[in-house]
């Protein structure tokens, strides 16, 4: 044989050899094009697109549905928007059916897939957001034993994370439930109420006199209106709960002891003076904030802290855990919003003790002073606290957190830019209870 022809059959056989060892990588690279292809690529070439159901099957967001739909900003579409269920879930919401190389999708439904999630059907959804009459806010709501998330509800449905939130082309969402913090106003008396029964049940026990004003060290003053002139007059805890009073709550947390009561903050899910706890920062795959205070001292600002202001940074899915354990025995389940995700995983936050102490304190409080008037709450829910947060700008935020035993449903909600005329968040919760499985 020729030398030359010797040294061409070489080279054959070694092109032979890199194209093997070539395959394997280059097939394991078509795979992984055909696994990532996107799902704006997708609807692009074919029209079609996965879609995201609430828990009736009622389609909440498809490829092509846009931020306006009343869960937009938790839904997102596929192709922006970092913390939504669209490209948090992108693995199980891929084509299948679809070839990476010629960019054609299978005859066959197969090509699409459904994700279902816990929320209610998109009509309750919308019922719900007719309830906030055009105000801005959000609704947290889920089953306290279960985990499942029934609405994740924030407005308007196209908040954008840019500075200036008309810059679309941004494309972060922002869900109030997940993505923001709101000052607590005085919901945060449930949690001094935790920290006090958790240290010593009987620093419960005590009434205190309300004169509308209370002397801190250093000369500052907490101050509470009361319903009348010179403040509410004397309140064991139930009353205190009640009307919601600055003064008897400035004095009950006189009795803490510093370090035990930031350590239950800690074990809430609270970052205290900068340092973590067991905070929940996920619902499933999705993030979320985690609530913060700060409590060094008897001074003004640590009492603001746990009266509901001064420092205090709440989560509404945080808060909503903290109540719904108040029916759970100290236990919430961990949210989640995808079905068959929420297994009841629990987070022990306080001791059964604790539970049933407060469960009993805030069940009274709530009959004896949350069925009429303004607040005038359904009978369906067992345990309520308001909130008014200033904001330091003039403007206030309305918030409301509670408890439904026959629904197993804790929930949190917050009107924002409160003013006369606009609803309250009892008006809402009244119309979630019915539409609750």
């Amino acid at each position: 044989m020729h030398r030359s022809e010797k040294r061409y059959r070489k080279l054959i056989l070694a092109l032979a050899l890199v194209l093997l060892v070539m395959l394997p990588a280059s097939l394991i690279r078509i795979s992984l094009a055909a696994s990532q292809i996107s799902a704006r690529t997708f609807t692009e070439r074919t029209g079609r697109s996965s879609v995201i159901t609430d828990r009736k099957g009622g389609v909440l967001s498809g490829g092509e549905t846009d931020f306006d739909s009343v869960v937009g900003n938790l839904t997102g579409n596929g192709w922006s928007a970092d913390n939504t269920i669209s490209r948090r879930y992108a693995g199980k919401l891929k084509p299948s059916g679809f070839n990476a190389l010629t960019g054609e999708a299978g005859l066959s439904d197969r090509s699409w897939k459904s994700l279902e999630t816990t929320l209610l059907p998109v009509q309750d959804q919308v019922t719900l957001k007719d309830a906030f009459r055009g105000k801005r806010g959000c609704l947290f709501s889920y089953n306290y034993k279960t985990g499942e998330v029934y609405t994740l509800l924030s407005l308007p449905s196209a908040s954008f994370l840019a500075a200036g939130e008309e810059n679309t082309d941004d494309g972060r969402l922002l869900n109030r439930c997940l993505d923001a913090s709101y000052i607590s106003g005085s919901t945060m008396k449930v949690v001094t109420t935790i920290c006090a029964l958790e240290q010593d049940p009987s620093l419960a026990e005590a009434s205190y006199d309300c004169g509308g004003r209370f002397e801190t060290e250093g000369g500052m003053d907490v101050t509470c209106l009361g319903d009348k002139e010179g403040g509410h007059g004397t309140h064991d805890l139930v009353g205190a709960l009640g009307v919601s009073c600055n003064v008897y709550f400035a004095q009950l947390i006189r009795t803490l002891n510093v370090d035990q009561a930031a350590q239950t903050l800690r074990q809430l899910g609270f970052t205290v003076n900068g340092i973590s706890g067991s905070s929940l920062k996920n619902v499933g795959e999705l993030d979320k904030t985690v609530s913060s205070t700060s409590f060094i001292d008897y001074k003004a600002g640590s009492l603001w802290s746990l009266i509901g202001q001064g420092s205090t940074q709440v989560n509404v899915i945080d808060m909503a855990m903290i109540a719904g354990a108040a029916a759970g025995g100290g236990e919430a389940a961990l949210p989640c919003v995808i079905a068959g995700e929420a297994k009841g995983k629990t987070k022990t936050l306080y001791s059964p003790e604790t539970a049933s102490l407060l469960s009993g304190y805030w069940s009274k409080a709530t009959e004896q002073y949350y069925r009429d008037g303004g607040k005038g709450l359904t009978s369906l829910i067992d345990m309520a606290k308001t909130g008014t947060a200033e904001q330091g700008d003039g403007t206030v935020n309305r918030l409301l957190m509670g408890v439904s035993r026959e629904k197993q449903t804790a929930f949190m909600i917050v009107v924002e830019n409160w003013q006369e005329g606009d609803p309250m968040p009892a008006d809402i919760a009244n119309t979630l209870m019915p539409l609750l499985p």
